[in-house]
């Protein structure tokens, strides 16, 4: 309601407001355009038959099954910010750098991803455009046409990039995720037509009905489930002393939260998307009986005629217990949390300040964060599960798991700036009702 307030009244926070979903439409429009000399169909046979590479059609909006200029999309973007993040817990300087006050810092390190993602962009898509080209993917198969079917690609890859980044600084909520969610709403009708293609053509009008309404309730449960993931939080309650003037001591209470999932997308992003890259390579070089990668191939989880290859699902939830952990020692570190408390005269009741209080602190974060890094992977693997008891190769139910974490998170995330940036409104509501404003 403050939001819609918010937009009546501030022009300028409308303007952003517009530009914002203007610019999202814009990237849009470029995953519907197709690219030059290539043949459209020819990527839907491979997502068919390899649902791990399901999970980049997704974050492409599509894009990498139609072929569009926005082939790779905001991928390159995204696998560039992990290798960065990964640097920066072999180099110190790196990790300083990524988490500094200083905003030169930062803006040195976003500029360094955004490099690293066109380098990225240009040689996935020269592989890709020279490999499968010559496999069908190119009408024409010749060197320059290799090359400009590249620079295609990583143009759109680098358009992409630059305006999350634009937005992120300019205009509302983080560019690279709503770029990423608005690929994912976009993706979820033709998911739903696959689904339905998969699980419920050819049965019964009854049993379309209960199939269909049982598929929906399934996915919306997915959503509450979500949804009640990103919103939990543990409160641990701190109480703090002043003294006054005259010797007396006041206290007031105060909490400090511990959420159940503060790296929010993060850890399913990173985990699929390095899940993914093997699975790729793999492809390019069509090298498929490596062993060791169909471990990382969800195509061959949870069936009956590969079992073994379901070991891979470890990898994963270790991979997602990484990336919550990794995530929460940056944002939330214990002996910093009880020096402050120590300082500002707070205390957990029933814990000494001091060592004992950042014991404590570790403890309670360790385990909230276990529950936290658990349900992701669950909600994130339980579409799998159902894949491989179908007996079904939908890459579109597969990852409809990821999708909806990502975008609950996103979502998630923009509500919370946007609700921080008309919190003024209250105010203003407040006084006028008062007459504070009145002559």
């Amino acid at each position: 309601m403050l939001i819609f307030k918010a937009l009546k009244r501030d022009i300028e926070f409308r303007k952003k407001c517009m530009i914002t979903l203007g610019i999202l439409i814009f990237i849009r429009i470029f995953c519907s355009i197709p690219t030059l000399g290539v043949n459209a169909e020819y990527f839907k046979t491979i997502l068919q038959e390899n649902t791990s590479l399901g999970f980049l059609n997704t974050l492409t909006g599509n894009g990498l099954s139609s072929l569009s200029v926005m082939a790779l999309s905001i991928t390159p973007y995204i696998t560039a910010s992990i290798m960065i993040q990964l640097l920066g817990i072999c180099f110190p300087k790196i990790h300083e750098m990524q988490y500094s006050s200083m905003k030169d810092d930062r803006d040195k390190i976003e500029k360094a991803t955004i490099i690293l993602g066109f380098f990225l962009a240009f040689t996935e898509a020269i592989a890709m455009s020279a490999v499968f080209g010559k496999q069908g993917l190119l009408i024409k198969y010749t060197w320059y046409w290799v090359l400009i079917v590249a620079l295609i690609w990583t143009a759109g890859a680098s358009i992409a990039s630059v305006l999350g980044k634009y937005i992120t600084d300019n205009y509302i909520g983080n560019g690279i995720s709503l770029i990423l969610a608005m690929n994912i709403f976009s993706s979820y009708l033709s998911d739903s037509k696959s689904i339905y293609i998969t699980l419920i053509e050819g049965k019964s009008d009854t049993g379309k009905i209960l199939f269909g309404l049982g598929i929906f309730l399934f996915f919306l449960l997915l959503f509450a489930l979500t949804v009640l993931l990103q919103e939990s939080e543990k409160d641990i309650s701190v109480i703090y002393s002043q003294k006054t003037g005259n010797g007396k001591n006041l206290t007031h209470d105060d909490v400090i939260p511990l959420k159940l999932c503060p790296g929010s997308v993060v850890p399913v992003i990173f985990t699929s998307t390095i899940m993914t890259m093997p699975v790729l390579f793999v492809t390019l070089t069509n090298k498929h009986e490596n062993e060791f990668l169909k471990y990382l191939d969800t195509s061959y989880w949870f069936t009956s005629t590969t079992p073994k290859y379901t070991a891979g699902v470890l990898i994963y939830v270790g991979l997602v217990f990484f990336f919550t952990f990794y995530y929460t020692d940056i944002t939330m570190n214990p002996v910093e949390i009880a020096d402050n408390l120590r300082k500002s005269a707070g205390i957990i009741p029933g814990i000494r300040p001091g060592k004992e209080t950042t014991e404590f602190l570790k403890k309670e974060r360790k385990y909230i964060l276990a529950i936290g890094a658990f349900c992701l992977a669950f909600i994130a693997l339980l579409p799998f599960v159902i894949n491989g008891i179908l007996g079904t190769s939908s890459s579109s139910l597969s990852f409809l798991g990821t999708s909806i974490i990502i975008t609950v998170g996103v979502v998630h995330e923009t509500m919370t700036i946007l609700n921080s940036m008309t919190m003024n409104e209250k105010y203003i509501e407040k006084s006028e009702k008062e007459g504070l404003f009145r002559a």
